[in-house]
């Protein structure tokens, strides 16, 4: 099928928006799918499932690695969305590294990594 119906899907599944009932489970069948088939959004809302327990059991080392893997591919909610990730009062945190997520974030318009990428600089947080 196409990646990016299935992407589409599996997020109204996820919501319960559009007239589709919600339903974690068939959300994930479907990321999962358009996941494996290279579509970044899908891996992101997969590590967004994992990160908060979504349907899935909580696996924040899961969730950051989909965050990061398409973060690494450009993807700007998940480069905010793995910057969150290491500033979430973890043993693992690295506000160096979240800074330069939420920045490439922000360098791309994303409103959020903006904000972010602010807070740190304000508290002089990963800007060494």
């Amino acid at each position: 099928g196409d990646s990016r119906a299935q992407a589409w899907l599996g997020h109204r599944y996820y919501w319960g928006a559009g007239g589709v009932p919600r339903d974690r489970q068939r959300a994930f069948n479907y990321l999962e799918r358009a996941a494996n088939a290279g579509n970044q959004e899908a891996l992101y809302n997969l590590g967004v499932m994992y990160a908060y327990g979504h349907g899935v059991e909580r696996d924040r080392d899961r969730g950051m690695e989909l965050f990061r893997q398409a973060a690494d591919n450009g993807y700007v909610a998940a480069q905010n969305g793995l910057a969150v990730s290491l500033t979430d009062g973890s043993k693992d945190n690295n506000f160096t590294e979240a800074f330069l997520y939420f920045d490439r974030s922000a360098q791309q318009g994303n409103a959020d990594g903006l904000y972010n990428a602010g807070l740190l600089l304000k508290d002089g947080k990963g800007v060494e």
